[in-house]
């Protein structure tokens, strides 16, 4: 992105901002909303009418940008430095256009990873899957964030990532005002594994069209409580409780069950370089097994909720939202006291805050060690697992991908099609494993 400032006569302003390959594409509006980010919703709407032009016109809010045009905004300098956040020179270097990343086919991705420093050359303090010029997969550690909050602003795996690109000539926030490159997947705080993160503008925007349209398959690996005898294809409906930051799974008689032969559930196939299935698994759809009269008086306090609100998709508190889940057990294992729990392979089809936790649990399995939604009957197996393991949250790892062959129809990720990625088991994992018995978890330390 290409800023200076134009004089004017006395009093007035010029800045010029030229847009850049990952400014492209985005409405006027939200362009300037992240790059005066301090103004208010109304504020950026008056300066549309009155303080921008785009390429010498006025455009209105929903006007999309495109690469190589010039915005200019008629404010003082301080007007916005204040608006932005943050100091701003006179002139922030020009745009870089290797920032776009274009590539052709999966190895001239890998070849591209050459235009910029080699990971081996520059520090990080996260472990990386996979990188190339368009995608970087880290392994999230466990008790890191994976975005900011309240409480914790600077140190969580977003601003690591970050750090990482900056310093590797991937990513120059002097040139890059409004683009980030930021994660587009979730993982709570004690959940390890994989976390996809884009590196382009093009590639964010892509990476989350293709999680929306399932093109991108999650697998996650778990211990549950209790004994999981045959793969499982779960449905249900999730409503969250943001004050308790907790969620209730209930019964939704409207979401539309995939027959059990589309599944597909392997069998005595490796699900990753440490862990092998030895099970025969049957497919099963069953239903949460809460009980029916809490299920439906929280769906239909959500409805009410969603039809006061005037939209049935809201995201806000106490709307219900459809979730799918597969289970499949790899290893029943038996430890202690005569306490049973079983290693699974769960398949996310959708992605909901908490939903392996709820949703296993919502069937009677919850996951060990898990004290949000632990059931009282698997009391002394969590304090097993406490006291000889340590365990005192969920052991949650997320551990593959799977791009579909869909993928191929994408505009600059087409290369990814068919690909998977895995990460390796963090060493805590495998202890915790070992302490239970586990003979299909082969642990690798790191």
């Amino acid at each position: 992105m290409l800023a200076v400032f134009v004089a004017l006569p006395p009093g007035r302003f010029m800045k010029e901002i030229k847009i850049s390959a990952n400014d492209a594409g985005r409405r006027l509006d939200r362009f300037l909303r992240k790059y005066l980010k301090e103004a208010s919703l109304g504020e950026i709407y008056k300066f549309i009418r009155k303080d921008v032009k785009v390429d010498g016109k006025r455009r209105s809010e929903s006007y999309i940008l495109k690469e190589g045009e010039m915005l200019s905004l008629y404010l003082a300098d301080e007007v916005i430095r204040t608006l932005s956040g943050k100091s701003q020179s006179i002139a922030e270097g020009i745009c870089n256009s290797e920032s776009r990343g274009s590539l052709q086919g999966f190895e001239g991705v890998q070849k591209s990873a050459k235009s910029f420093k080699s990971s081996a050359s520059v520090r990080r303090n996260f472990d990386l899957v996979y990188e190339d010029g368009q995608i970087l997969i880290a392994s999230k550690p466990y008790g890191l964030l994976t975005h900011g909050d309240r409480n914790e602003k600077k140190n969580h795996l977003a601003n690591r990532v970050k750090d990482y690109l900056i310093a590797s000539g991937a990513y120059n926030p002097r040139v890059e005002k409004v683009f980030t490159p930021a994660p587009v997947n979730r993982l709570d705080r004690n959940t390890t594994g994989i976390v996809l993160f884009g590196k382009t503008s093009n590639a964010m925007r892509e990476l989350t069209r293709m999680i929306r349209d399932d093109e991108i398959r999650k697998f996650y690996l778990t211990i549950a409580c209790g004994e999981i005898a045959e793969a499982m294809h779960l449905t249900g409906s999730l409503v969250k409780n943001e004050e308790a930051n907790k969620v209730k799974v209930a019964v939704n008689e409207k979401i539309r069950e995939r027959e059990s032969e589309n599944v597909n559930i392997k069998v005595n196939e490796k699900v990753s370089e440490n862990v092998n299935v030895n099970v025969k698994a049957k497919s099963k759809v069953i239903r949460s097994a809460q009980d029916d009269k809490i299920c439906h008086s929280v769906l239909e306090g959500a409805e009410k909720s969603s039809k006061l609100q005037g939209n049935e998709k809201s995201s806000k508190p106490g709307v219900a939202k459809d979730i799918e889940t597969i289970v499949r057990p790899i290893e029943v294992l038996r430890f202690g006291s005569g306490f049973c729990a079983t290693l699974c392979e769960v398949e996310l089809v959708t992605g909901r805050s908490h939903q392996i936790r709820a949703h296993l649990a919502s069937i009677g399995h919850p996951l060990i060690g898990d004290s949000k939604y632990a059931l009282r009957k698997y009391k002394e197996a969590n304090d097993f697992a406490k006291d000889v393991a340590g365990l005192s949250t969920q052991l949650l790892h997320a551990y593959k991908i799977e791009f579909s062959e869909e993928a191929k129809t994408s505009e600059c990720l087409d290369y990814l099609s068919g690909k998977s990625f895995e990460c390796s088991l963090p060493k805590r994992f495998g202890e915790i494993c070992s302490a239970f018995g586990a003979r299909s978890i082969a642990c690798k330390n790191k």
